[in-house]
C-alpha cells in the first residue's frame, strides 16, 4: 500500500459473467487493488437441499492465460445450504497497469460445484 491507500470498486451481476455450478453469487462483488495485492470479495449462496460448501482453491487468470499468484482464500466456515456467506480471494497484483479483465474460479475439495466469474476489472 502507498499513500494512495487501497482502491476499491463495486461490481454488480451486470458487470460480470458468472458460470455457477451449484453455487450462486447473491449480491454485488467488490474488487480491491493496492500496489502489490488485489482482492475479490463476494457473497455466495448454496441452494437448500445440497451439501455445505467450502472453497478448496482459487485461480485468477488474465485474458492471455497469465495467472496471478493466489495468496489466500478466506471464508469464515462452510456455507450451509439455504444460506449465503462472504468469501475473499487475495492475490498478488498483476504487473504494470494491467487492470483486467480477469476470471476468478473457485472450487470445492471433493465435488463438482464451482464458480467462475469473468470480466473482473480491478481499480
Amino acid at each position: 500500500m502507498d499513500e494512495e491507500g487501497v482502491a476499491g470498486r463495486d461490481l454488480t451481476k451486470a458487470d460480470i459473467q458468472a458460470e455457477e455450478k451449484g453455487l450462486e453469487v447473491v449480491s454485488l462483488l467488490r474488487v480491491y487493488r493496492s500496489n502489490q495485492r488485489v482482492a475479490v470479495e463476494g457473497w455466495i449462496a448454496i441452494p437448500k437441499g445440497s451439501q455445505p460448501w467450502t472453497a478448496k482453491g482459487a485461480v485468477i487468470r488474465g485474458r492471455n492465460g497469465e495467472e496471478l499468484k493466489v495468496l489466500r482464500v478466506w471464508q469464515q466456515g462452510p456455507i450451509l445450504p439455504g444460506s449465503n456467506d462472504r468469501i475473499i480471494v487475495e492475490a498478488e497484483a498483476p504487473s504494470g497497469s494491467n487492470r483486467g479483465p480477469f476470471a476468478l474460479k473457485l472450487w470445492e475439495e471433493e465435488g463438482p460445484r464451482s464458480l467462475t466469474l469473468k470480466k473482473l476489472m480491478f481499480p
